[in-house]
């Protein structure tokens, strides 16, 4: 019997899960009383495919890999599932054979369940585990009907005699932007200029409710990485590697790498009397190993991830991060003026909510590259077809991992500066390199979602009345001289992928 002390320890841990949300701590206790905790090294099989077990896991910290084909060398991965994922709960339904094996793909920690337990504890109790359940399952249901849709050929293909396109896979992501696979398009395709490949738009009946969203968004969940800065900065990820300046160089290439140090350096683990607001404060409060761990882990856990489905759009992505950065950097300069925030890092992260939404609803943002979509102004489309715009799913993940409340406030307003309460002039700054960068083309979606003129970004407005310094200055000729600055350091400013 655990102590009570321990056991609170567990329910405040517990909470922290989303399977867990709607479970409160007296339940959370009854629960825990009648369940088994396990610690799993890496590479042991919890599962074994074909037996017979009535028993169900709750995966409560790690990752676990579900595959086909036990009995053979040539096991087939069907997915991997990740903190507060439930697995090998058939075995609430019946007596049924195990259709699929687990394997723990990293050291986990997870709960053993008997399904006898759960059906003789209260009914409350038993109902919240049937309903999270029924949502885990219809949600996998759910992602198996779209890739199912995404991976066959469409009838009118088939009786034209035209290549068939399947969806981009979803591993390798650096050698498909290296070398980008040719695809053919069909006559239909060309006369809409829609993107090869891309899902059905979802209709907008099937949007989730916001608050839901906010649920779903998982501090620990993992994102994407470029691979391009993966590979490059691989060596500097041993002990002996002491270039911290290289090291931070490169991590400033990454919104995710960007993040996953500041949200560590900032956590309750390590938090200092002040805000890690930089790389090289964060390197120098929790140290440059602690630092290395946390980039090793972030490229293990975004190399499996292929965000947008389409390796050049993921390309594009990266891109306009960097460059948001660099012409915030520019404007900040220009300007002259003094903020506390980093404006780099500001600039980096502003958009780092599509990385959230993409897996949420994977069929929208493929559609965004096309004007025969009809949308009008991105943060409008996110929000009628999934649910919330990627300015609040950033400032949500944001918020949950502890970041300071100026790059919350960029996340959440980049596109509309003038909601903008706290920062302002930071907001400005970004929304305003976002128009520079737009009017470049150097962003994701068609034209028709954005604004091409940086002149009638709203931000000038802002940058008047709150920097007195620029009250006089005629906003059309700065805004040309900005863009000339621009076009003369490109060079520089290029990223290169």
């Amino acid at each position: 019997m655990p102590k009570a002390t321990d056991l609170s320890q567990q329910i405040k841990f517990l909470k922290n899960i989303a399977f867990f949300n709607d479970f409160d701590d007296h339940e959370l206790n009854q629960f825990l009383t009648v369940s088994k905790w396990l610690k799993v090294d890496r590479g042991t099989v919890i599962i074994h495919e074909n037996t017979v077990e009535k028993v169900f896991y709750i995966l409560v910290r790690g990752e676990v890999s579900v595959f086909k084909g036990s009995d053979s060398a040539a096991a087939v991965e069907l997915t991997r599932l990740a903190t507060g994922d439930c697995f090998g709960e058939m075995a609430l339904l019946g007596e049924t054979r195990r259709t699929a094996g687990v394997v723990a793909s990293r050291d986990c920690f997870i709960l053993r369940v008997e399904p006898e337990i759960i059906n003789r504890s209260n009914v409350f109790l038993q109902l919240k585990f049937y309903k999270r359940f029924c949502e885990i399952m219809v949600g996998r249901l759910d992602q198996a009907n779209r890739r199912m849709a995404g991976s066959k050929p469409t009838p009118a293909g088939e009786e034209k005699g035209e290549t068939p396109i399947a969806p981009p896979p979803l591993h390798d992501l650096d050698a498909q932007l290296s070398h980008p696979a040719a695809t053919v398009k069909s006559k239909k395709e060309e006369e809409n200029k829609l993107p090869t490949g891309a899902p059905p738009l979802p209709k907008k009946k099937e949007r989730i409710a916001a608050s839901r969203i906010r649920k779903k968004i998982d501090p620990d969940y993992p994102l994407a990485v470029n691979p391009m800065v993966a590979r490059n900065i691989a060596p500097f990820l041993s002990r002996e590697a002491t270039n911290t300046r290289s090291f931070t160089d490169l991590i400033y290439l990454d919104p995710t790498l960007s993040f996953k140090v500041l949200k560590v350096a900032n956590s309750s683990l390590y938090r200092r009397s002040c805000e890690i607001i930089t790389v090289p404060h964060a390197i120098i409060s929790v140290g440059i190993n602690v630092i290395q761990e946390v980039v090793t882990k972030a490229i293990e856990d975004g190399s499996r991830i292929s965000p947008f489905s389409d390796p050049a759009m993921a390309k594009k992505y990266w891109r306009h991060c960097v460059l948001v950065a660099r012409i915030a950097d520019l404007l900040k300069e220009s300007i002259r003026i003094n903020i506390a925030a980093d404006v780099y890092i500001a600039g980096l992260l502003h958009d780092l909510g599509m990385l959230v939404l993409d897996p949420l609803e994977p069929a929208f943002y493929p559609n965004i590259e096309t004007p025969a979509s009809g949308m009008k102004g991105l943060p409008d489309a996110e929000s009628e077809h999934i649910g919330i715009d990627h300015g609040q799913a950033g400032q949500w993940l944001a918020e949950k991992c502890g970041l300071c409340s100026a790059y919350q406030d960029v996340m959440r307003h980049h596109h509309n500066p003038l909601a903008a309460r706290e920062n302002i002039i930071l907001v400005a700054i970004v929304s305003l390199a976002n128009c520079f960068a737009a009017a470049r083309n150097e962003c994701l979606g068609a034209a028709t979602l954005r604004e091409n003129n940086p002149a009638n970004c709203p931000g000038w407005l802002l940058l008047k009345q709150e920097h007195p310094p620029f009250a006089e200055v005629n906003v059309a000729d700065f805004s040309r001289m900005i863009e000339a600055e621009i076009e003369k350091g490109w060079t520089d400013m290029d990223p290169g992928f």
